[in-house]
């Protein structure tokens, strides 16, 4: 990840204190999300810096890092669309086809009390495998 690395005035003065600056593309890059998603959440107050000729919108790393412990809910095992087609070895489109013709496919996988593209890692490889195997999930367990 290119970043520039500007210094505060408290630096100068010799605290130490280094910002570490990324464009939002490569904020973006490095979390694993869209730019879209990052722009979203700006508006949602993610802390930013933003050049006004441009219009080039800059982050602090740290602020922004603590910003999301705050902020995002960041659970492990849980996968977005484009994730999970990753997982699977297939589109994004195709998983999208998946949830919206079978039934089965949509109870097994995606998890509840979520957005109903949030997709449970351990119960998408345990669909595969068993559709592969030709085996039908049991979704009464």
């Amino acid at each position: 990840m290119i970043s520039n690395r500007i210094k505060s005035s408290e630096d100068i003065e010799g605290s130490g204190d280094v910002l570490e600056i990324v464009n939002l593309k490569q904020f973006a890059n490095s979390q694993g999300i869209s730019v879209r998603t990052a722009r979203r959440w700006i508006q949602q107050g993610m802390p930013r810096i933003k050049m006004n000729r441009q219009g080039k919108i800059l982050v602090d790393l740290d602020k922004t890092m603590a910003w999301i412990l705050i902020h995002k809910q960041h659970t492990t095992g849980c996968l977005s669309l484009s994730q999970a087609a990753a997982t699977a070895k297939v589109h994004r489109n195709t998983i999208r086809y998946w949830m919206k013709s079978d039934a089965a496919f949509q109870e097994a996988v995606v998890i509840p009390d979520r957005t109903k593209y949030m997709i449970s890692e351990e119960n998408l490889k345990d669909w595969l495998n068993n559709h592969e195997r030709g085996q039908r999930v049991c979704l009464i367990c």
